[in-house]
């Protein structure tokens, strides 16, 4: 329940951010001699339907799911474990073993 509060309040959050630019810029003044009409335009949310999917695809384009989505084992190797999207590393699984000693021999750091 508290992984799908945090996409979708990831998801309002990017989404009110993108709308406001938006607005901002879609606003345009005509200035006349007598008067000063101002237009205003539908925010277009970068050429997408909705706020939603403007948003997803700026976390799709910003690489959020790199670091924000664990990964699970799959048949080609690690893949995201999309039941937990952008949920970070869950706090109750410990962190993995290494060998340190090893990875450095191989010149990792």
């Amino acid at each position: 329940m508290m992984k799908k509060f945090l996409t979708v309040s990831f998801f309002i959050i990017i989404s009110f951010v993108a709308s406001r630019c938006n607005q901002e810029q879609s606003a345009k003044t005509d200035i006349t001699k007598d008067s000063i009409q101002v237009t205003t335009s539908a925010p277009t949310y970068g050429g997408f339907d909705n706020q939603v999917d403007w948003g997803k695809h700026i976390v799709a384009i910003g690489g959020c799911n790199d670091c924000h989505t664990p990964k699970k084992m799959g048949p080609a190797g690690p893949e995201d474990n999309m039941d937990l999207l952008l949920s970070g590393h869950p706090a109750q699984v410990p962190v993995p073993d290494i060998n340190r000693k090893e990875i450095e021999s191989k010149g990792l750091a």
